[in-house]
Formats: structure tokens, C-alpha cells, sequence
């Protein structure tokens, strides 16, 4: 008989993120009873962000509101803050299980025998593949978000993930296909394509986004695809037209500018300059005048003045 029947999920962060616990609920689904809320939960899965220090308070400070409010319920923390620190998630008293985002997908196997281990930590940049999933139904959302990628190569100074999440790494072509068609099949008119670095898709597999989108376009049954969040310095002419022609995709663009001063660009590690921005967004305008654009500025970078 198993100790836990009853599962609850916190999760935090990026549409990966909830796109990885949408998975994990889908697999335990069969097993467990999956519960909206903790208070009644024999286990809550936290599935952490740690893009800042705050974040990280916050998670920690939910998880002691969690014990207090059901003192029985056994905490696993996994997730990036799981991958970069485990070592401090070990230390709390509040938390019970910890499994790092290199090991996410073998909880349920870990659920089944958790009085054999408390933690199961690995090293993220050991994992060379895309850990592909199978969709099985469909969940509250108006729309699908389907993730197709995972990792980053790069190293922005003010970023962590790539230490979380490891090297980039794609969902073969096929698969992308054959899930956005599962979608359809489920109900669903649009599916958003998301993954940590988007704009890297396909570089491990011989593959571009630009390509991808392309056999989309001709052999998906899908009418409506959006784009999370893309690169400036992997957006070129090419996918700008494509998108202007194209009968599936959204003109829905968000562009993550982080700084509009090259000098701090420079010390962040970025690999375009403001006015390439700016070639991008009046190709954009001018290509797809009623496009909608949105970017993310970081305010107060070391040494901006």
C-alpha cells in the first residue's frame, strides 16, 4: 500500500515550468488523486524557479506556510533552485524529498520508494537528449503550450539557468508534428511553442526554428501557432517574413531586449547591439504593421547608471 495517495503541486516560475508539472500530473494521474490545494495533500511537489533571490525566499516561505497549514503533508522540492542548491534545501526542516530538474521525470518511480532515499541530485550537463513525453488529455487551458526545447549555451552574466536547466537540447522534428496533431485531435485551435532558449531549437539535431515553422506550415492541421519569448540575436529577415506570410502563425512577438545601452549590453553578455534591436523591430513594424511586440528591460544592472 502505498504512503501517499493524495498529491498537491506549487509551481513557480516560466511556462516550462508549468509545462513540466502539467507533464509530471499527467503521469501520476493514474496512481494518485491530484488535488488543487495542499491542505488536505499527503505530498505537495514544488517545482521551483530561481531566476532571483526573492523568488527563492518566496518558495521557501510558501513551504513553511504549507507546514503549518498541514503539518502531515511531506514536501518534495524539485526544479531549478532543486539543480543550482540542494545543498541549502537539504539543510530546511520543512522540506522532505529533494529531486533536482535532471532527475524530475523519475519521481514517479522515486514516490514508490521513498523510504530508500531523500534526494536524488545529478549533473544537469550530463543529459545530451531532449527528454521527450507523451500527451495524453487535455487540461483547462484555452490554449496548448507545447515545450520543444530545454537548456541554454549561452552564459548572460545575470543569468543562472543554463546551470539549471543544462545544454540546449531539441524535441525532434517528427515529434513536434505529431504532438501539435494530438492537440488538434484534443480540442484545441492553438498551440504555443515554448522552450528556455527558443531561438536555439534544432541547433543540437540538424534543425532551425525557422525550418520547424516551415513544415508546420505544410503539414500541420493546426490553425493558430504562437512563439514564446525569442532572442534578438537569433531573429534575422528570414523568420520575420516567414512570419508575415504565414497562414499559422501568430504576429505575436516577444523580444527580450534587457538593456537599450550597449555598454551594459556588453557586460550582460549579449550578442547584438541596440541598433540591431532596432532592425528587428522596424522590419517587424513594417513588415506586419499591426503585429504586437513585447520585450523585457532588467532596471538597476551593476554599474548602469
Amino acid at each position: 500500500m502505498k504512503s501517499v495517495n493524495r498529491i498537491s503541486f506549487l509551481t513557480y516560475g516560466c511556462k516550462v515550468n508549468q509545462v513540466d508539472t502539467e507533464r509530471m500530473v499527467s503521469i501520476l494521474s493514474s496512481d494518485y488523486e491530484i488535488l488543487d490545494n495542499y491542505i488536505s495533500a499527503d505530498l505537495c511537489i514544488v517545482n521551483t524557479c530561481t531566476v532571483t533571490n526573492n523568488s527563492d525566499n518566496q518558495i521557501l516561505n510558501d513551504i513553511k506556510k504549507l507546514k503549518k497549514t498541514n503539518p502531515s503533508c511531506k514536501v518534495l522540492v524539485t526544479g531549478c533552485l532543486a539543480q543550482t542548491d540542494p545543498a541549502l534545501l537539504e539543510k530546511i526542516n520543512t522540506i522532505d524529498y529533494v529531486v533536482d530538474n535532471a532527475n524530475k521525470y523519475l519521481i514517479p518511480k522515486f514516490l514508490k520508494n521513498l523510504g530508500n532515499s531523500k534526494k536524488i541530485i545529478s549533473n544537469i550537463f550530463d543529459i545530451d537528449e531532449f527528454q521527450d513525453y507523451e500527451i495524453e488529455k487535455r487540461d483547462i487551458r484555452s490554449r496548448a503550450f507545447l515545450k520543444i526545447q530545454d537548456g541554454c549555451n549561452y552564459r548572460c552574466s545575470f543569468c543562472i539557468i543554463p546551470f539549471a536547466r543544462g545544454k540546449s537540447r531539441s524535441m525532434s522534428k517528427e515529434s513536434v508534428l505529431q504532438k501539435i496533431d494530438k492537440y488538434k485531435e484534443l480540442g484545441y485551435e492553438e498551440v504555443v511553442l515554448t522552450g528556455i532558449h527558443l531561438s536555439s531549437y534544432g541547433k543540437d539535431i540538424g534543425e532551425t526554428l525557422l525550418s520547424l515553422l516551415e513544415s508546420i506550415e505544410l503539414k500541420s492541421r493546426i490553425p493558430n501557432l504562437r512563439l514564446s519569448s525569442i532572442d534578438p540575436a537569433d531573429t534575422d529577415k528570414k523568420l520575420i517574413n516567414f512570419i508575415s506570410k504565414s497562414s499559422k502563425v501568430c504576429p505575436s512577438f516577444h523580444i527580450s531586449l534587457q538593456s537599450a545601452e550597449d555598454g551594459v549590453l556588453r557586460e550582460m553578455r549579449r550578442r547584438y547591439k541596440v541598433g540591431e534591436f532596432e532592425e528587428i523591430i522596424n522590419d517587424i513594424r513594417f513588415k506586419i504593421p499591426d503585429s504586437c511586440i513585447g520585450t523585457d528591460i532588467i532596471a538597476g544592472f551593476p554599474g548602469e547608471s
